[in-house]
């Protein structure tokens, strides 16, 4: 169970979102656990507003997001995923899922994130044999909105929020929507993925004019192909002029470098109408935008 325990390096300088959106998000979940006391009174002694829910395509930053909150606000991080509680044998499920809050509760002030919570938390079925698990997941939900005091925050990420029970989703008031970047977005996100190269010739704008609909991840990959490419290029010059090793330690991206990259990388998610008709019905006044967050690794 410790295995979910997350090593938190990043930080909002590595996240690239709307200003607006991270102080939305602090409000939420770093709020409580750095000022305590301030929820020990009054209607926030009874009541808290509940978890934090991200939704959008994958790939477009939801944990990073939510491991640079966790680092902001000095809290451990279990990353739980569906694999991480679900097990083939009865019972064993149920007290898998009570050990994650158990372990959070041991390490508070902590950040619970679920990945593809819609797994865990799907919506009921007349046959479903998932639900003492899931019943047993929602007390520790419970639990921990209603002992906000503790410094147990929870957050769960999907790209499939159509999915959630509707129980859950009470639980989760405050959602997020984590889109795919903007052409500018991508912009940044590619000059803060090619930190350290040298590619003077490369015209950004052009690549993020022809990455509509690719995600931070897919960028990522984008950059990391070119790079390859060029590193590649590097050695076979260094094998027919003779040059030593040391001429390998460097290397220069140019335009063909990224032509090639874009035929081999293409965008990896496709727009959801499910997703944006769910979202105009349900994220309402608590939902906002996260738009095209990235992380250096």
């Amino acid at each position: 169970m410790y295995s979910l325990i997350v090593s938190l390096t990043t930080t909002f300088d590595n996240v690239c979102i709307d200003p607006q959106i991270i102080q939305s998000l602090k409000d939420v979940v770093s709020l409580p656990i750095l000022n305590p006391a301030i929820f020990k009174i009054g209607i926030l002694a009874r009541e808290s507003i509940g978890g934090v829910l991200l939704y959008g395509p994958p790939g477009t930053g939801k944990t990073m997001v939510c491991r640079a909150l966790a680092r902001e606000c000095g809290a451990r991080m279990l990353q739980v995923r569906p694999s991480d509680v679900m097990n083939k044998y009865v019972g064993n499920s149920e007290n898998l899922a009570r050990n994650v809050f158990n372990l959070a509760h041991r390490l508070a002030p902590c950040v619970i994130f679920f990945d593809e919570i819609d797994s865990l938390f799907r919506s009921r079925t007349s046959d479903d044999s998932g639900d003492h698990t899931r019943n047993t997941a929602m007390d520790g939900l419970q639990s921990a909105q209603k002992n906000r005091d503790v410094g147990i925050v929870v957050v769960g990420a999907t790209n499939r929020p159509f999915d959630l029970d509707e129980a859950v989703l009470r639980r989760l008031p405050t959602r997020f929507q984590v889109k795919l970047p903007d052409e500018t977005r991508r912009k940044e996100i590619l000059q803060v993925h090619l930190e350290g190269e040298a590619f003077p010739e490369v015209q950004l704008d052009e690549i993020a004019r022809k990455t509509d609909g690719y995600s931070g991840s897919d960028l990522k990959n984008l950059c990391v192909c070119a790079a390859t490419e060029a590193a590649k290029e590097s050695v076979m010059n260094a094998t027919t002029n003779g040059t030593g090793r040391s001429e390998l330690l460097s290397r220069v991206l140019c335009p063909r470098h990224f032509e090639h990259a874009l035929t081999q990388v293409s965008r990896s998610t496709r727009t959801s109408s499910e997703l944006d008709r769910w979202h105009k019905s349900f994220a309402g006044q608590a939902g906002a935008d996260v738009v095209g967050s990235v992380h250096r690794t």
